[in-house]
């Protein structure tokens, strides 16, 4: 390289570092100027006794499956039902159906149990928010696209059966923790909701509601012919393919044997599940 082109390489790398220094420089400006507004605002928010108190803002979702909760129960007409469903009327997107978050684009899920919610409150659903919900809800694949953590909600409302919801077998409690397959090798999150979930499923407790009060608006096809379960994660590739037929594969054989009757330890099962559940529910003091 030329003496030439030697300096105007070095020039040139002068001036590139010179503008990363004032990107970093200008970024961390930003950074300390977001931190200070943000302390700022949580000392203003600050209670006289020390602590703070505010909304723990997420998507509808906790509203949405306390009102289903309550319906299984008769409950859908009380006033903490009514205003839930009022939070979740507020909170309809432009797009006319729900979020994970605001602004976001449409949950499939989240969008079909909030239009249920609504419509058990006493929503009119020939009102237009309720009419573009039900419009965007169909366009993106109905209640037939929803997750399989859903459907149970549609079987305990008499929506569907719940042959149409996954596998649970509360047998699995049964499994010792040193197990290659046990309950102790999923989150303490997710092992709250099965638990419980295994409970349901072997139980299968229904509450038939009124018609005029169901979602069969929202099904694109009768709930037989929805597309199968999908394993959890991408649904791409090989690997995923492998899962995605394992769990299907699973899911059928514990149905089968469900249909039979063959669950000899289903008694000794629901009973440790349910201890399990009062022991989970006194640790954490409630």
């Amino acid at each position: 390289m030329s003496k030439q082109g030697t300096c105007e390489k070095n020039a040139w790398e002068r001036g590139r570092l010179s503008a990363h220094h004032d990107d970093t420089g200008s970024l961390l400006a930003s950074a300390e100027s977001a931190i200070s507004l943000a302390t700022d605002w949580f000392t203003t928010q600050q209670h006289a006794d020390g602590h703070w108190c505010a909304e723990l803002e997420g998507d509808t979702i906790l509203e949405s499956e306390y009102i289903l909760l309550l319906a299984w129960r008769g409950e859908e007409k009380t006033e903490v039902a009514r205003k839930a469903a009022s939070y979740i009327r507020s909170k309809q997107q432009s797009h006319g159906g729900w979020s994970l978050f605001p602004g976001g684009e449409l949950d499939i899920s989240v969008s079909v149990k909030a239009y249920f919610a609504l419509k058990l409150t006493g929503h009119d659903p020939e009102a237009d928010y309720m009419r573009e919900a039900r419009e965007v809800i169909r366009h993106h694949g109905g209640a037939d696209a929803v997750n399989s953590f859903t459907r149970f909600y549609f079987a305990l409302l008499g929506q569907i059966s719940f042959d149409q919801c996954p596998a649970v077998p509360p047998e699995m409690v049964l499994l010792p923790s040193w197990a290659p397959v046990n309950i102790y090798r999923i989150s303490a999150w997710s092992r709250t909701i099965f638990v419980p979930l295994s409970i349901v499923w072997a139980r299968r407790p229904v509450r038939q509601i009124d018609d005029r009060l169901g979602i069969r608006e929202l099904f694109l096809r009768e709930p037989r012919d929805w597309p199968p379960l999908t394993s959890p994660g991408k649904h791409a590739g090989l690997v995923a393919t492998a899962w995605r037929t394992f769990f299907r594969t699973v899911d059928s054989t514990l149905k089968l044997a469900e249909r039979w009757r063959v669950r000899p330890l289903r008694r000794r099962a629901l009973r440790t599940a349910e201890a399990w559940m009062l022991d989970a529910r006194s640790i954490q003091g409630q």
